[in-house]
């Protein structure tokens, strides 16, 4: 004995959806694309208190066994080669949550309503062409939802909706960055808005505050990156995009910036100035009270002479170094700037009583100053004039300078820098009111800074 459960039961799964008259035009727009259709006929109107919706593909079809097997059984899926979907939750979308369906394809006919059909024989129809009846009247909305999806996506087949060839795309653009599971592009095409896109096709979007489109193609199939819905990312992912999109309001030059070239690691212990009761500091290496100054001076000639302490350089441009960048034959110019960097740095951790271990390093970025990571506890400064570049060699060049006003240049970038280290990670009023105090404390112990330009 079979079952019998009708639409009533499936009519939660469009609630499932955060725009269910998005979401199915995206996936009878999917299916087709899956199953090689170049061309796709839609017709949305309403009939007798419904809404009809009609989409015919040229695509491969479906046989009798994928349609019992796969289509038309819960919980069942089906996926071609390269194919973005699979049938997966759509099907309750697409046929089991409507008053009734009927489907088209080879030789076959399947009437349904709920879980109930029947299969029977049929003039040949190619491709597979779909008959969905909605109860209400959601043409406008749905008609919308065909409209939004092609002139979102980059397929390069032809869609008629409703007798109107729909001719808009949406190219990825410009590529900025990867981030492992998805690549970042910006166009001019839909100011404000984020398209989340698989293969092209897309699947979400977001609103965004930049005045530029921005695509995030997502890397691998929909089963490794979407929801079930598919408007929606997995849990690990989601949380990378909101930091993203935080990142593109607080600063867009930042987050579309391509973290590529390689990063080199001179392995050693890290500095930890630690303050006893007289106000002197050390190095947890051999714990031998030194002021701020020996431990600058001590941190660079480890650096260079035999790597006993942690040294990063990270090269984001990915251009070649000359020497004179490297602990290997590191120029004065450099000397002098670390050891006015590690400098500052001591003495703002000495001033908030802070006795965390950090490093530091170079960054060779075409529009970063300075950077902290948090987690790693790195500070790292760009030591060079980052327009200053030959046949992609990166020449010798004095970004900082070691007397007058220049100095205090590099003593606000290990304010900015150390700020951000207190917790806060983003240009926001917390931040703000962070670096006002920190800046309070600089000013009022300006010469404990200057003695590391002496």
């Amino acid at each position: 004995m079979r079952v019998q459960i009708g639409p009533e039961f499936f009519a939660k799964t469009k609630s499932e959806y955060s725009d269910w008259t998005f979401a199915l035009p995206r996936e009878l727009m999917q299916n087709s694309i899956d199953a090689g259709a170049s061309f796709v006929e839609v017709r949305v109107s309403a009939e007798n208190g419904m809404t009809v919706v009609t989409c015919h593909d040229t695509g491969c079809g479906m046989t009798r066994n994928i349609i019992e097997e796969k289509f038309l059984t819960l919980g069942g899926s089906y996926k071609l080669d390269n194919a973005v979907g699979g049938f997966g939750a759509a099907k309750s979308l697409i046929a089991f949550s409507n008053e009734q369906y009927d489907i088209y394809t080879n030789d076959l006919h399947v009437n349904g309503r709920g879980s109930e059909y029947t299969i029977t024989e049929h003039e040949r129809t190619p491709g597979a062409k779909f008959v969905i009846k909605i109860n209400g009247d959601y043409v406008a909305r749905i008609v919308r939802g065909f409209k939004k999806f092609i002139a979102m996506s980059r397929w390069s087949g032809e869609l008629i909706l409703n007798e109107e060839t729909i001719t808009e795309r949406t190219q990825n653009g410009f590529h900025r960055r990867s981030m492992g599971w998805c690549d970042v592009y910006t166009n001019n095409s839909h100011q404000s808005q984020m398209l989340i896109r698989i293969n092209g096709m897309l699947m979400f979007t977001k609103t965004i505050h930049v005045d530029k489109c921005v695509v995030i193609e997502l890397v691998g199939s929909s089963i490794d990156n979407l929801t079930t819905s598919r408007d929606g990312l997995k849990h690990e992912f989601q949380s990378q995009l909101d930091e993203f999109v935080y990142e593109l309001s607080v600063d867009k030059q930042s987050a579309l910036r391509e973290r590529c070239g390689y990063v080199q690691d001179f392995d050693g212990p890290m500095i930890t100035p630690i303050q006893n009761e007289s106000g002197d500091v050390w190095v947890e290496k051999d714990e031998t009270p030194i002021t701020a100054k020996e431990i600058s001076e001590k941190v660079v000639k480890d650096i260079t002479r035999s790597y006993n302490f942690k040294f990063k350089i990270d090269n984001e441009i990915g251009v070649r170094l000359l020497d004179c960048w490297t602990p290997d034959d590191m120029s004065s110019y450099c000397q002098k700037l670390v050891k006015a960097w590690v400098h500052c740095l001591i003495v703002l951790h000495q001033l908030h009583n802070k006795s965390s271990s950090f490093s530091v390093g170079f960054i060779f970025s075409s529009t970063t100053l300075a950077t902290c990571n948090s987690d790693a506890k790195e500070f790292l400064i760009n030591p060079a004039d980052p327009t200053v570049l030959n046949e992609g060699i990166v020449k010798r060049s004095k970004k900082w300078g070691f007397a007058g006003d220049k100095r205090f240049a590099l003593i606000v970038a290990a304010a900015h820098e150390f700020t951000h280290n207190l917790g806060c990670q983003y240009h926001d009023e917390y931040f703000t009111t962070k670096y006002d105090d920190v800046m309070e404390k600089v000013m009022s112990n300006i010469k404990l800074f200057y003695a590391a330009f002496r």
